[in-house]
């Protein structure tokens, strides 16, 4: 069954991105702005800026300089969250499950020392970052700030320290002297394919002032992309943009918001091919040559895993043995630095968020584009996975977790069942309240 969700403001027309909103509050996932949470969205931005310029400022040189802070803005969303009495997200239980198997491996494994032992720092920092990203995505308001901010901030950061090495068609956008977790190519590349296929998916929803604003942040995030000559994320890339052109075609009469969008994206294209070019071309030439990295999918890795079954061999000697070199892949990479058992901790999280996906996708709960707009995000955080270490890291993989995490909670399978069994369904009208129909059964 199709539900219609829309809040009317007092002249009756519909407000720009209501049926978002509406159907967040209908499925009980939307939380109201609050002082504690535009607390732990401000250390959000501290600790990142922080991270970014720990070569800068001399920070690196100082013990924990760069994870310290973020370790400590962690522990006190986690305080704000149990005071509270919120849940935490299932990601963060998936991967504190992670982070737990991952410092077991390197004490009793390596017999370093967990939290701060150099394997495992990521991970634990990851984890605490992930939980305040989960904590501020629940605002919609926050979550679209966070947005604004992490494209901002990857934007200033290529301004100010990106390098260009190499000429031509092999030329390839680098960042020097920027810490945290988008500081080579590959990272910022996941990074900005996140942030622009948001912001092209808000702009659907968005007021008409705003729009140019939004798309004028995806086009630069996009060149970001293509000049990093990433291969992996800009093929997840192009699979999350055909949901966004999908999304414009099967709206109602067209979205003509996405419409417009890709006419001005044609017009900038064809007035400025020069810039287009040689990022183009070293990208279809990096396609067609072998990746050494393809060679650790061979049958001499499965005595690799079988011989870290349980513990891993730590994050520096994590490498393929027949090959010589790390695995570029998250899954491979955990099971041989970090053990077997934190491996499938993440192939299940991974699995668990694809499930919760696929049952939002085929209902109609949320509409259309905000569906696509989930997938979308989960396709890139599975891309980024596939073809990195380390697939939950940098600020574009926390927000696309965070989002699916917060878009998909009401398809687990426990809230599945109680919510068929109540064969309760909101049904939003012209009101600013929902009122409530029996149907035989949820989603039929």
């Amino acid at each position: 069954m199709s539900m219609t969700y829309a809040i009317y403001d007092n002249t009756g027309m519909k407000k720009p991105g209501s049926e978002e909103l509406a159907a967040l509050n209908a499925l009980g996932v939307e939380r109201g702005p609050s002082f504690a949470r535009k607390v732990v969205e401000l250390l959000i931005y501290v600790t990142a800026v922080n991270s970014a310029l720990v070569m800068r400022t001399g920070v690196a040189l100082i013990p924990l300089g760069g994870g310290g802070p973020i370790l400590i803005s962690g522990l006190l969303c986690l305080l704000i969250i149990f005071h509270s009495r919120e849940t935490l997200p299932m990601s963060v239980w998936f991967f504190g499950g992670c982070c737990l198997a991952a410092n077991m491996s390197v004490l009793i494994g390596q017999g370093e020392m967990p939290v701060i032992a150099p394997a495992v720092r990521n991970v634990v920092t990851g984890l605490f970052q992930l939980v305040m990203f989960c904590f501020v995505a629940q605002n919609r308001v926050a979550q679209k700030r966070m947005l604004v901010f992490f494209s901002l901030l990857m934007i200033v950061s290529v301004m100010t320290g990106g390098v260009v090495v190499g000429k031509g068609e092999g030329a390839r956008l680098k960042l020097e002297n920027i810490g945290g977790a988008f500081a080579n190519a590959n990272q910022l590349s996941r990074a900005v394919a996140v942030l622009a296929m948001a912001l092209l998916f808000w702009s659907l929803r968005s007021n008409k002032s705003l729009r140019p604003i939004l798309w004028t942040f995806a086009i630069a995030l996009v060149y970001i992309l293509l000049r990093t000559l990433s291969r992996g994320t800009a093929l997840g890339f192009i699979c999350a943009f055909s949901l966004f052109v999908f999304s414009i075609l099967s709206g109602r009469g067209v979205r003509m918001g996405g419409a417009v969008f890709i006419c001005i994206s044609l017009v900038v294209l064809s007035q400025f091919t020069y810039l287009f070019t040689d990022p183009l071309a070293g990208l279809m030439r990096r396609f067609g040559e072998e990746s050494i990295r393809t060679k650790v999918y061979s049958s001499e890795v499965l005595d690799d895993l079988w011989n870290t079954k349980f513990f891993g061999v730590g994050g520096e000697e994590a490498v393929i043995g027949g090959v010589g070199i790390t695995a570029h892949n998250t899954f491979l990479y955990m099971h041989i630095a970090f053990g077997g058992i934190t491996a499938w901790i993440y192939l299940f999280w991974v699995m668990a968020l694809g499930v919760r996906t696929a049952r939002l996708t085929f209902r109609r709960d949320y509409p259309l584009d905000i569906r696509m707009m989930v997938l979308a995000l989960f396709g890139l955080f599975v891309a980024g996975s596939v073809f990195s270490n380390s697939g939950w890291a940098g600020p574009g993989a926390l927000y696309a977790i965070a989002v699916v995490d917060k878009y998909t909670s009401p398809y687990s399978r426990r809230r599945c069942i109680q919510r068929a069994a109540s064969c309760v369904t909101p049904v939003w009208g012209s009101g600013s309240a929902p009122y409530y129909v029996n149907y035989p059964a949820y989603g039929g």
